[in-house]
């Protein structure tokens, strides 16, 4: 089955932690949110789950394959992420 799975996810911006530990694994046709206030790392939390931000730990895989052993194409085929604003 084709799911995005988070393992043992630790995710720093700076000195602040933005996850730890966490352990999710998302299935095709559910809808999830994630809430809270401005600049608490909800983006940066979206950008490591489809492989554009390295975690500080932990892994985030894609029908069972790490997403950092994907190739950069393969990866685009199948995970898609639209971000309000272009923060790079």
């Amino acid at each position: 089955m084709t799911q995005l799975s988070a393992h043992d996810l630790h995710i720093e911006i700076g000195d602040v932690v933005v996850c730890r530990d966490l352990c999710a694994v998302f299935k095709p046709g559910q809808v999830w949110t994630i809430l809270g206030p401005n600049g608490v790392g909800k983006s940066t939390l979206l950008r490591s789950l489809a492989g554009l931000y390295q975690p500080t730990a932990g892994r985030v895989a894609f029908a069972g394959q790490p997403l950092v052993d994907m190739p950069r194409r393969e990866r685009a085929r199948q995970i898609g992420i639209l971000v309000q604003d272009d923060v790079d």
